[in-house]
């Protein structure tokens, strides 16, 4: 019995292509499942961060919470004679660690927020000379103070945390007060002021309420000889007592550019003063709120 070769080619042709095929069909098979897999995880990815979006915004959607984490009496603290002084002054840094007081013997103190110890305490006033604390003015920024006295001196002062960490990485505050030169505005108890310092120089600008009911724009600036080149102090002051009713004033301000002087009254009015000039300030205009 013979059997022809031709028939052994064909179907040696035909096996290899049916492994072929099946080849193919396991390769098919196998980017069908790796596609699929892929898009189930991407659904999955996406459904989870939709999930963290959820649970990280769901807070915003709830009504607001607050949580008393520590407290201590602040209404008075004890000074270095032994006595108990008002509190006219508090702030706190940025890290709400620490707090500052200032009471009305001038005393600065610096205490622990977590238990209301004391860190430390620095005299800011010297009673004899420059009388009590009656009135105190905070700048925009809450790192620059100053103090009015009984004895008609401002007295500008600035605070500074020094931030450091020790080997455990723990953060360390050392709180600092920078005092500034205080400056005689008058004689009388100052009740309430408003206060800006220039940008160069010892210029400042001081707009103050006495207790008699007195309101006085006080300014110093420093002119320099052109041919002697020495630096000389102007000091003055204007009473514009004449021009508002100082007895409703409820607010002082002063434009960072010694511009602009800005007087809030209790009847409701915004008094405006160009000072530019500062021999000669001019009321500008006067608007009712």
């Amino acid at each position: 019995m013979s059997v022809s070769t031709e028939n052994f080619k064909k179907i040696n042709q035909s096996d290899t292509k049916q492994k072929e095929i099946d080849k193919r069909k396991l390769y098919d098979k196998f980017a069908t499942v790796t596609v699929a897999a892929g898009g189930v995880a991407i659904i999955i990815c996406i459904v989870a961060i939709l999930f963290f979006i959820g649970v990280e915004t769901l807070p915003l959607w709830q009504s607001p919470t607050t949580e008393l984490s520590s407290s201590f009496t602040v209404d008075n603290t004890a000074s270095d004679t032994g006595g108990k002084n008002n509190i006219l002054l508090a702030g706190t840094e940025e890290y709400r660690e620490i707090a500052f007081l200032l009471d009305d013997e001038g005393i600065a103190s610096f205490v622990k927020l977590n238990d209301g110890a004391l860190i430390s305490q620095q005299l800011l006033v010297n009673t004899e000379e420059e009388g009590e604390v009656t009135s105190t003015f905070t700048s925009d920024n809450n790192n620059d103070y100053v103090i009015g006295t009984s004895l008609g001196w401002v007295i500008p002062f600035s605070l500074k945390y020094n931030v450091t960490y020790n080997e455990e990485n723990k953060r360390q505050i050392l709180p600092q007060i920078i005092k500034s030169e205080p400056i005689k505005v008058g004689d009388e108890p100052i009740s309430l002021f408003g206060f800006q310092k220039g940008e160069f120089g010892g210029s400042s600008v001081t707009a103050y309420v006495t207790d008699t009911k007195k309101f006085t724009f006080y300014s110093v600036a420093e002119s320099e000889d052109e041919f002697l080149g020495e630096s000389e102090t102007i000091k003055n002051a204007v009473d514009l007592s004449d021009q508002v009713n100082a007895g409703s004033i409820k607010t002082i301000e002063i434009d960072a550019f010694l511009n602009n002087l800005y007087v809030g009254t209790s009847d409701g009015k915004i008094y405006n003063w160009d000072i530019r000039n500062k021999l000669q300030p001019k009321l500008r205009e006067v608007v009712s709120a």
